[in-house]
């Protein structure tokens, strides 16, 4: 979900970045307002970020829509390599 939001707003408002509140609202709900599991969702979400935006490659978007989906699946992994494996 948090994938499909933040390509929704890429696309659609041009700027990734703007999906941010509402993915952080998403997750907050999702954990139902316990800090602890909050910040294990958080921790685990770059690496199904980049799951489901490499899902969407496959959709055959367009050239510049697949090189954007790229970039920000890696950068998901490089936040997920700085956070560790755990």
């Amino acid at each position: 979900m948090a994938a499909e939001l933040k390509h929704y707003f890429a696309k659609k408002k041009k700027d990734g970045l703007t999906a941010e509140p509402y993915i952080g609202y998403f997750l907050w709900h999702y954990s139902k307002g316990d800090d602890g599991y909050f910040h294990e969702v958080t921790r685990a979400i770059p690496f199904f970020m980049c799951l489901g935006l490499l899902r969407a490659v496959r959709l055959n978007l367009g050239k510049d829509n697949r090189d954007y989906i790229l970039k920000e699946a890696m950068a998901c992994l490089k936040v997920k390599e700085l956070n560790g494996s755990k």
